[in-house]
């Protein structure tokens, strides 16, 4: 799931001088992951079932990593180790970039974009990410929670949309556009007081002017317009 099963660590990658340290976002991914969650390619490829090295010598940057270790000019091919041991010198799996997709925000907007490198590993998976429609959606989830029951393991079927988990970063935000917008309402309110206050004087004011122009024939919108346009305005 994005921005919950990924970790900083440091890894080693490819420069005209050697192996460099630096430290990237871990994502471990299958190979629908991209299409599922609709991760856009800006060079490359994806993972790919039929290709037999992917599932253990193939990795998949963002742009932000690109840029971070300076292959902008071309990415593709370049190694990186993941897993290295300095005091064994196990230099750990050792990956070819395959592809490198648009950076997208995987945590808070309040974050800037981090570098991140994506590759499938034999890890138990916690998680079971689908990708549904609206129609019939309670329909849809009970037909999971059916399937889930016969292959699950008697795990407990849990699950949450994934805008719910987005919208709890900003939970703040709402809480202040909350209070903004009773602070503008209060505000609007008084003023529109203080309007109503302010032509109610000005109208008493000029009781003899509109007195003058009844008689002169001036109907009551006239006069309205006459006593609000300024105020209006």
């Amino acid at each position: 799931v994005p921005g919950a099963n990924t970790w900083i660590q440091v890894v080693r990658f490819e420069k005209d001088s050697g192996w460099v340290d630096e430290s990237s976002i871990i994502t471990i991914v299958d190979y629908h992951y991209f299409d599922v969650y609709g991760i856009d390619s800006l060079t490359g490829r994806f993972f790919d079932e039929k290709m037999g090295t992917d599932d253990s010598a193939a990795v998949v940057i963002n742009e932000a990593l690109m840029k971070a270790y300076g292959w902008e000019d071309d990415p593709i091919g370049k190694t990186i180790s993941w897993g290295f041991n300095p005091e064994t010198n196990d230099p750990g799996r050792i990956m070819k970039v395959i592809g490198v997709v648009k950076d997208y925000h995987f945590k808070s907007l309040h974050n800037r974009v981090q570098p991140q490198m994506m590759f499938p590993a034999a890890f138990d998976k916690f998680h079971l990410s689908i990708r549904i429609n609206e129609e019939n959606k309670q329909q849809t989830l009970d037909f999971i929670e059916e399937k889930w029951n016969d292959f699950g393991a008697n795990r407990p079927f849990n699950y949450r949309f994934l805008e719910d988990t987005w919208d709890e970063m900003y939970v703040a935000e709402k809480k202040l556009g909350i209070i903004f917008t009773i602070a503008t309402l209060l505000t609007i309110f008084i003023a529109l007081l203080g309007l109503l206050g302010l032509s109610s004087f000005v109208a008493e004011q000029r009781t003899k002017e509109i007195g003058i122009r009844k008689v002169l024939g001036a109907s009551i919108g006239n006069v309205i317009g006459l006593l609000v346009r300024e105020f209006a305005i």
